[in-house]
C-alpha cells in the first residue's frame, strides 16, 4: 500500500530556521538604519541647499539677505506679507526672531511651505511643523484677535502695537519648535567663506542654557548684522549661539546629553514696574538632533555649498568665516546664530 502521508518540517528544522533569520535580521537592521541615517541627512543637505537659494533670492530683491537689509527694506518685507496694517507689521527686527524671520515674502516664496526649514533628521520637531504646515499658507498663518482686554502679565489692555490698535488681523509666527536650522547672523552673499546657516544641534553656550552668560554682553545684548547694532535678547524666540564663543565649535552628541536647567530673564514689561522673572529651560536635550549622531552636522556656506560635517569640520568652517574680509560687514565678524530649540 502506497503512503500518502506528507513529510513536513521538525520543529527542530523550525527553530533553526527562525534562529538563522533572527542573526540575519540582526546583522541586517544595523545596516539598514545607517543608510537610513545617512540619506536623512542628504535629504537635510538638499533643504540647507533650498535655504541658500532663498536667501540668494532675498539678496536679488532687497540687495541683501534679511539679517543685514535695511530698517525700511524690512518694515516693507513685512507689508508685503501682511498689508499695512498686519499684526506682524512693521517691525525691522522681526528679521533677528527665528519665529518671524520666514514671513519675509522672498524667503516663503522661494521655499513652499515650512516643512523646508524641517530636517528628516530632526524628529523631534516633525509634529510642530506638520501642525504648522496645515495653517494658513503653510508657515503658521493665522487670524489674531486684540479687544482692549487687560493682560494679566502686564496689567496693560491687550492690543495690537501699531494702528488700529484693536480688530482681526493676519499674523504669522512659525514656532521655533517646528525648525531645525539655525541662521547666521554673520552670513555675508559677498564673502564665500562666512556661514549662512547649521543644524540646530551645533554646540555651545546660549542666553540662560545651563545658567550661563556666555558671550552675551552684561547689558543682555549681542551683536547683529544690521545697522551695525546690538540687538536686546528678551526671549526664547531670540535665543541665540555664538560660534565663535569658547563652548562651541562641535556638534551635540544625543547619547551624551548635558542637564537640563531652569535659567531666567528679566521680563521686558512687568506690572506696575515689578521685577519679575521669565522661566526658561536650557540644557543639550532641547538642541539634540537624534537623526545626527555626535560628531555629525551640515553647514550651509554663502558660496552656496553644503558641508556634512564633523566637529573639525566645524571648526574650520568657524575659522575661515572668522578670517574672512569683505564684504557689507568689513571687519566686523559675527558668528551669532539664530536657533531653535525645543524648550517648552
Amino acid at each position: 500500500m502506497k503512503n500518502t502521508k506528507e513529510k513536513g518540517f521538525t520543529l527542530i528544522e523550525l527553530l533553526v530556521v527562525i534562529a538563522i533569520i533572527g542573526i540575519l535580521a540582526s546583522m541586517l537592521l544595523p545596516t539598514l538604519a545607517k543608510a537610513k541615517k545617512k540619506a536623512n541627512r542628504l535629504k537635510c543637505s538638499g533643504n540647507l541647499k533650498s535655504i541658500n537659494q532663498a536667501f540668494a533670492g532675498c539678496d536679488s530683491e532687497y540687495g541683501n539677505v534679511p539679517w543685514m537689509i535695511t530698517d525700511k527694506d524690512s518694515d516693507a518685507s513685512f507689508k508685503d506679507a501682511f498689508g499695512e496694517d498686519g499684526a506682524n507689521n512693521p517691525r525691522y527686527w522681526n528679521v533677528r526672531n527665528i519665529s518671524l524671520l520666514w514671513q519675509v515674502p522672498a524667503l516663503k516664496n522661494s521655499l513652499g511651505t515650512c516643512a523646508s526649514v524641517l530636517s528628516p533628521s530632526d524628529p523631534a520637531a516633525k509634529r510642530e511643523n506638520d501642525r504648522e504646515k496645515a495653517r494658513g499658507d503653510g508657515w503658521g498663518e493665522q487670524a489674531q484677535t486684540k479687544t482692549g482686554a487687560i493682560s494679566k502679565y502686564t496689567g496693560k489692555p491687550i492690543v495690537f502695537w501699531n494702528e488700529p490698535k484693536t480688530g482681526t488681523r493676519t499674523t504669522a509666527s512659525l514656532t521655533r519648535l517646528a525648525q531645525s536650522y539655525g541662521v547666521c547672523m554673520g552670513g555675508d552673499t559677498l564673502v564665500p567663506e562666512t556661514i549662512m546657516a547649521v543644524t540646530r544641534n551645533a554646540d555651545g553656550d546660549a542666553y540662560c542654557k545651563n545658567k550661563k552668560d556666555g558671550y552675551v554682553r552684561p547689558d543682555g545684548k549681542v551683536f547683529m548684522a544690521s545697522h551695525m547694532k546690538y540687538f536686546n535678547l528678551a526671549s526664547r524666540h531670540r535665543n541665540h549661539l555664538q560660534l565663535d564663543h569658547a563652548s562651541a565649535g562641535k556638534w551635540i552628541d544625543p547619547t551624551q546629553n548635558g542637564d537640563d536647567h531652569d535659567g531666567q530673564v528679566p521680563l521686558k514689561y512687568t506690572p506696575n514696574a515689578t521685577a519679575q522673572l521669565y522661566n526658561y529651560k536650557g540644557g543639550d536635550s532641547k538642541y539634540t538632533m537624534n537623526g545626527l549622531d555626535g560628531s555629525q552636522g551640515n553647514i550651509a556656506k554663502a558660496d552656496g555649498s553644503v558641508v556634512q560635517g564633523s566637529d573639525a569640520d566645524m571648526q574650520e568652517a568657524i575659522r575661515a568665516h572668522t578670517e574672512s574680509e569683505g564684504g557689507v560687514l568689513g571687519s566686523e565678524v559675527n558668528l551669532g546664530v539664530l536657533r531653535p530649540n525645543q524648550s517648552r
